[in-house]
C-alpha cells in the first residue's frame, strides 16, 4: 500500500495580527505518517486552525523530528497544549470485574494482576482504566487499557526532540466517541451506541454508554482494503464487525446498543450503510468528519476529510481533552508534570503576594504622602492664625496682671477700714502686721477675756477674715487695773485667689 504524501500548507496565523490566546496541538506519528492538528479559541467556541499530514516511510526519527519543528515555526506558537493521540490497534483492552469500590484498592489490585492480564511485565506496560460500573454491591466492573511503554516512549522522545513537551496520551476512540456524543446530543440515551472508525488500513469498533467507554477491539480492515479491494474485504468486513458484537454481549457488560455510528474515511464507503443495516437490524448513521469538527476558513473540508485516510483522531482529541478519562503517559511524566503545575502554583502565589505587598506598601505610601500634604496645607493656612493667637495670649497676659493689680488696689485701705469697724471701744491694737501673701496678725490689749473672745467672733463674720486664730493671751495689771495682752492670726479672704 502507498498513500502519497499530503502537506497541507494553510496559511499560518502567525503572518497575522496576533491574538493571546492557548493553542492545541495533537499528534499521532506512531503509523508510517505524522498526522498533526492544531487547535485555538475563537470567541466561545474552539476551531481547527491548522492541519498536517505527511507519511514519513523511510525518514530517520531526526527528519520526522525536522518535519514537526517545521511545523511549529511555521506557526511560531510558544505557549500550547501538547497531546499525543493512541490508535486502538496498538492498546490491548480488558472488560474485567474488581472485588472492591475504592479506587485506591482498585488501582493496587490492577497493578498486582497486570501480569497475568498481559505478556509483559509490569514495568513494561501504562495502565489506565474506564470506570463502568458497580454490581452485586461490593464489584466494579473496569475497561482496561493497557499499552507497551516502549511504545509511548518513542512518541515522547521524538516530540522532545523537537521541542515539545506532551503532557496527556488519550485513546483517539475514546475523543471520538465524546465527539459524537456531543454531536448526535445522546446525553438522556439511556442505551449503549457503538462507534465505528474507519482509518486507512485499521476500524475501530467502540461501545459507549453514556459518553464514557466500555467496550474496544480493533479490526485489521480499513478504508484503503475496502476502497481498492472491496469484493475481497467487504464480506471479511462485515464478519469482523459481527465478531466485535458477540465479543461485547459475551462479555455481559451492558445491554445490547441499539445505535451504529459510522465516521472516519467513509466518504468512499457510504454504500456500506444498507449492508450494515442489514447485519446489525438497528439504525445507522453516518458522520462525515467535516460535520463533527468546527474548522477555521483557512482549513478546507478536503483537508480535514481527505480519501483513504482518517484525521479524526487527532481533530478530536484537543476537543473533548477534557472529558477524557484514559492518559496513558508513564508515572514519571505525570509527576513531572504534577511538580511543574504545583512549581507554577507556587510562583503564582508568590507573584501575587509580592503583588498585595507592594499594593500595600503603595498604599501606605500614598497615605502618608496626602497626609503629609494636608498638613502642609494646614500649617500654611494657619499659620498667621498661630502669630495671631499667640499676640492675643500676650495681650490677655497682661490683660490679667492689670485686672490682678487693679483688684488688689486700695486692699488694704478696705482691710484696715474693716478691721477699725470691727474694733470695739475697749480692745486697743498696738501692731498690725501682714506676715506673708495670706496671713495677717494683730496685736492689742482688751479689759478682759471676753472682749477678746467676742472680737474674734466678730472678726470671723467678716467677709476679709478667716480662721482667726488666738496666738497667745496673757494678763496683767496696769495702775490697779486688769489687762489682757493679746495677739491674733488670721487668714485674708480672697487673697490667694486675687493673687493666682
Amino acid at each position: 500500500m502507498k498513500i502519497s504524501n499530503l502537506f497541507l500548507n494553510f496559511p499560518s496565523i502567525g503572518s497575522f495580527p496576533s491574538l493571546k490566546v492557548k493553542e492545541a496541538l495533537c499528534f499521532d506519528f506512531i503509523t508510517d505518517a505524522v498526522k498533526i492538528a492544531a487547535l485555538k479559541p475563537s470567541g466561545t467556541k474552539k476551531v481547527i486552525s491548522d492541519l498536517l499530514y505527511k507519511d514519513v516511510r523511510g525518514l530517520a526519527q531526526e527528519e520526522v523530528a525536522g518535519v514537526l519543528r517545521d511545523f511549529l515555526e511555521r506557526k511560531r506558537l510558544k505557549d500550547f497544549t501538547a497531546v499525543v493521540t493512541i490508535p486502538s490497534h496498538l492498546v490491548i483492552t480488558k472488560n474485567i470485574e474488581i472485588p472492591s469500590q475504592d479506587p485506591k484498592e482498585i488501582r493496587d489490585i490492577i497493578n498486582l494482576q497486570a501480569g497475568r492480564l498481559t505478556p509483559y511485565s509490569r514495568q513494561e506496560v501504562i495502565i489506565d482504566y474506564v470506570r463502568i460500573g458497580s454490581f452485586r454491591q461490593s464489584y466494579t466492573k473496569l475497561l482496561l487499557v493497557i499499552v507497551a511503554k516502549d511504545v509511548i516512549g518513542k512518541q515522547l522522545a521524538l516530540l522532545s526532540q523537537a521541542g515539545v513537551k506532551a503532557t496527556r496520551a488519550v485513546l483517539s476512540l475514546e475523543a471520538i466517541g465524546s465527539l459524537i456524543h456531543q454531536y448526535l446530543k445522546l446525553e438522556i440515551q439511556e442505551s449503549p451506541y457503538c462507534v465505528i472508525h474507519t482509518d486507512t488500513t485499521t476500524t475501530d469498533f467502540g461501545i459507549f454508554l453514556k459518553n464514557r467507554q466500555i467496550f474496544l477491539r480493533s479490526i485489521p480492515i480499513g478504508a484503503h482494503q475496502l476502497l481498492t479491494e472491496k469484493e475481497k474485504h467487504l464480506s471479511r468486513f462485515i464478519d469482523e464487525l459481527k465478531k466485535s458484537f458477540d465479543a461485547y454481549n459475551v462479555e455481559d457488560i451492558e445491554t445490547s446498543p441499539t445505535l451504529v455510528v459510522f465516521t472516519g474515511a467513509i466518504e468512499g464507503l457510504k454504500d456500506l450503510e444498507v449492508m450494515m443495516l442489514d447485519a446489525f437490524r438497528m439504525p445507522i448513521r453516518l458522520v462525515c468528519v467535516s460535520d463533527l469538527v468546527p474548522h477555521s476558513s483557512y482549513v478546507t473540508k478536503e483537508s480535514i476529510a481527505p480519501r483513504e485516510i482518517s484525521m479524526l483522531g487527532v481533530l478530536a482529541a484537543p476537543f473533548r481533552l477534557d472529558e477524557s478519562l484514559i492518559n496513558l503517559v508513564p508515572e514519571e511524566v505525570k509527576l513531572r508534570i504534577s511538580l511543574e503545575e504545583r512549581g507554577r502554583e507556587l510562583i503564582k502565589t508568590g507573584v501575587m503576594a509580592m503583588i498585595v505587598l507592594l499594593f500595600l506598601f503603595v498604599s501606605f505610601l500614598a497615605n502618608l504622602y496626602f497626609k503629609a500634604e494636608y498638613l502642609k496645607n494646614l500649617t500654611s493656612k494657619y499659620k498667621n492664625l498661630n502669630e495671631e493667637a499667640s499676640g492675643i495670649e500676650r495681650d490677655f497676659s497682661k490683660l490679667r496682671i492689670i485686672r490682678n493689680y487693679l483688684s488688689s488696689r486700695g486692699r488694704s485701705l478696705n482691710i484696715l477700714a474693716e478691721l477699725y469697724d470691727l474694733t470695739p471701744l475697749e480692745i486697743s491694737l498696738t501692731n498690725i502686721r501682714l506676715k506673708d501673701k495670706d496671713s495677717f496678725s494683730v496685736r492689742g490689749q482688751a479689759t478682759s477675756m471676753s472682749s477678746v473672745f467676742s472680737y474674734i467672733t466678730e472678726l470671723e463674720k467678716s467677709a476679709y477674715f478667716k480662721s482667726v486664730k488666738t496666738k497667745y493671751t496673757s494678763k496683767k495689771k496696769v495702775q490697779n487695773q486688769d489687762i489682757v495682752d493679746f495677739e491674733l492670726v488670721c487668714a485674708l479672704e480672697g487673697i490667694a485667689e486675687e493673687g493666682a
